[in-house]
């Protein structure tokens, strides 16, 4: 039996409850609403892996580990007694003493650079321990993070934001959406290397953007939507002035903005490996890594491959550059390019990736489709690709 560790320092000693949203945020007016007359009520957690079933497809599968606490300030992870009471009791400590004014007590507070980066470890130490619930492939955090933050150093392409809400989201929440970005992906062993995040505690909402380090441009481009606004949101991970902190800026409409900024992480991820084969799967990244639009990849192959269709694939292309010629023959130039960008949409849905990237360089190259004089038909059908 493989003996414990803690997931911070690696070390063997004694496993200690951390509690992941602060027991000392607990006081915050919204978690006392939440938490009356509640008892610590559990559930099972459950971490779902990838195996390639007796059909030769992905398949997902659900391992349950442990139960955990249905409410977020009861939710706990496994850490070392000396991580515990160490350099995690100090950064709780140091956040406490910066924002329980605000948080508790509705007072002002001044962030200078040296509050703003110690709010920023403190909240990368929550986001990655919230991560440890999420089994070790969903978990965005490389193994090498954690212990990197004992010395006080964020990972790698992370970026943390700070806004104050007037919302009733904003006073006790946390929440990662997680993916794999624009590398070579193994289902059944990789995990995920990015992610968006945000934690709220008493009005304040810390937003995360985490990017594998050589895609930094990208993490700059999924910044919170407030981000652009003078004075809204301010990226303490990096910080550049003193932040006063009295009255929310932001209110309900903001707050759904965030949500629906957390749910853009699946517009950049790859579809699903679930119903495919690892060859399906595999063209599928060669069309993600390529610069294919995801959103399009998915909403092309919803339910995976039909391997019906695979099977005349072969002919209904045959039959369809036949079919072209005859339109060109015809005079109908036009009809000849539509027929072509049809077919080739028609065989992507069907998993023929390779035809359908014919027929569309066809349908690009032929004489008079209007490709070649509207950029925007032709950028949707690039997309494809």
């Amino acid at each position: 039996m493989t003996k414990w560790q803690c997931p911070f320092c690696g070390g063997l000693g004694k496993p200690t409850d951390e509690h992941v949203w602060a027991k000392w945020l607990r006081q915050t007016q919204g978690a006392r609403k939440l938490l009356q007359d509640q008892n610590g009520q559990r559930m099972p957690l459950e971490w779902s892996s990838m195996q390639i079933n007796e059909e030769g497809r992905y398949e997902s599968s659900s391992e349950r580990q442990r139960d955990w606490a249905t409410l977020l300030p009861h939710v706990t992870v496994k850490v070392c007694k000396d991580c515990n009471n160490g350099w995690m009791s100090e950064l709780e400590r140091r956040a406490q003493s910066i924002i329980g004014p605000l948080v508790l007590e509705g007072r002002r507070i001044w962030l200078g650079a040296d509050e703003q980066m110690a709010l920023a470890q403190w909240a990368i130490k929550v986001f990655m321990a919230y991560a440890l619930t999420l089994g070790p492939l969903d978990n965005p955090f490389p193994e090498s993070a954690y212990g990197n933050l004992i010395e006080g150093r964020l990972p790698a392409g992370c970026r943390i934001w700070l806004a104050h809400f007037d919302s009733r989201f904003a006073q006790v929440g946390l929440a990662i959406k997680a993916t794999a970005l624009l590398k070579s992906f193994d289902p059944i062993r990789d995990q995920n290397n990015a992610a968006l995040g945000y934690l709220a505690a008493g009005g304040l909402v810390f937003l995360l953007v985490l990017v594998p380090e050589a895609l930094e441009e990208l993490g700059a481009a999924m910044s919170p939507p407030m981000a652009a606004e003078n004075g809204t949101a301010f990226l303490i991970s990096q910080p550049t002035g003193l932040i006063a902190l009295t009255h929310p800026a932001l209110d309900e409409g903001d707050m759904a903005l965030v949500m629906s900024w957390l749910e853009s992480m699946r517009l950049v991820r790859m579809p699903a490996a679930e119903g495919l084969t690892p060859a399906d799967f595999e063209l599928l990244q060669g069309l993600f890594e390529g610069g294919a639009d995801p959103a399009a990849i998915r909403t092309l192959v919803p339910e995976g491959l039909d391997p019906a269709f695979l099977e005349q694939a072969a002919n209904h292309e045959h039959d369809t550059m036949a079919e072209a010629s005859r339109y060109r023959e015809a005079g109908d130039l036009i009809g000849a390019g539509l027929l072509l960008t049809h077919q080739g949409r028609q065989h992507f849905q069907g998993g023929d990736f390779e035809g359908a990237s014919r027929l569309l360089i066809a349908a690009i190259e032929s004489p008079g489709s209007g490709l070649d004089r509207d950029a925007e038909a032709a950028y949707r059908v690039g997309q494809c690709f």
